[in-house]
């Protein structure tokens, strides 16, 4: 059986590898999904994690090739008998506000199935688009980190002194930094808070200006992405990972930090309600409304008090079980598509 996936690697993003993995384990031959006309019309079964163009292409010439490609998909269906899944990581791209509404009713109208990593993101792409409630769907999980870590994940330590609760990753708008740094100045002497991670166009400058009188805060702002070494590095040396985000629908970078036995602080939206009945509410602090300096402080205080083991359990999240469902939902989808 063959599958091509976009992306089917990453540097900066192992899900996908372990995605495709997945499927090679299975016995599946697995590529990268380029867009050539030949090997999509030869192939049985596209998956695409990130779609984002066909939602806002930022130019002209990415319009037309973005059209070209959705009539890629409709020959390829329609003539070639090769199947389409998105995988549902968010409804529409982040940081972006205005798409082009034809495009992505298109692209949508040339799916044949749908992966989706919550129940909450399923309930949310049938209230948005019900046009499409019947098209086949996989509810699964977002798979852990733990297979493929490049480094052994520490246990979990009750602190001993100053209680350090750590961003890292992209420093990015939709992420809510400007509201982590103003509560960050509010954050009592046994707590510290790190910012870690790459910041463009300027934005890390401004998230400087923000927190130069947050006492507690720490920036360790990068020109470039971090590597996965150092990604685990960050996560390992905190005792909590933080994710102030105003909009999510499903959270890899929770169960990142989940993956490393770090407790998740986070907004009370998307799937990670899901997450937390799943691993414990030991393990993930959800808070409603904004983020506020009360909140911080009272999310350090359950940091600090409450009990948990020194490793997070994750068997729902585990690849073995995930992958073998992903796999079973292809193989339906496809012997469908041959009745």
């Amino acid at each position: 059986m063959k599958v091509a996936i976009r992306p089917k690697s990453s540097p900066h993003n192992r899900y996908v590898e372990l995605f495709a993995a997945a499927f090679e384990q299975a016995g599946w031959e697995v590529a990268t999904l380029n867009w050539r006309i030949a090997p999509v019309l030869a192939g049985r079964l596209m998956i695409l994690h990130w779609p984002d163009d066909f939602y806002a292409s930022p130019d002209l010439r990415s319009r037309l090739l973005s059209w070209a490609r959705i009539a890629l998909m409709t020959t390829s269906r329609r003539l070639f008998g090769v199947r389409w899944i998105w995988v549902v990581h968010n409804l529409i791209p982040h940081d972006r506000k205005a798409g082009d509404p034809k495009l992505w009713r298109a692209f949508t109208n040339e799916l044949d199935g749908l992966v989706f990593l919550s129940r909450e993101s399923r309930q949310t792409f049938a209230a948005d688009h019900p046009e499409h409630c019947n098209l086949p769907h996989l509810v699964t999980r977002h798979g852990d980190y733990r297979t493929g870590a490049l480094t052994p994940p520490a246990p979990w330590r009750r602190p001993e002194g100053t209680t350090r609760l750590q961003f890292v990753g992209q420093i990015r708008p939709y992420k809510n930094l400007e509201r982590l740094v103003e509560a960050a100045r509010h954050l009592d002497v046994e707590t510290e808070l790190g910012v870690a991670g790459f910041a463009a166009d300027g934005f890390g400058t401004e998230l400087r200006r923000r927190g130069a009188a947050a006492a507690a805060l720490h920036f360790d702002l990068r020109s470039a992405p971090l590597d996965e070494i150092e990604f685990e590095r960050i996560v390992d040396s905190s005792h909590a990972a933080i994710l102030p985000y105003r909009q999510i629908l499903n959270s890899g970078s929770a169960l990142f930090a989940l993956s490393r036995n770090r407790p998740v602080i986070a907004p009370a939206l998307g799937g990670l309600s899901e997450l937390r009945d799943a691993v414990g509410g030991q393990w993930v602090y959800l808070y409603d409304g904004e983020l506020t300096g009360a909140v911080l402080r009272d999310a350090a205080a359950w940091v600090r008090t409450a009990e948990r083991p020194s490793v997070c359990r994750l068997d729902a999240y585990d690849w073995g079980v995930i992958g073998p469902e992903l796999v079973r939902f292809s193989e339906r989808l496809i012997a469908g598509a041959r009745a």
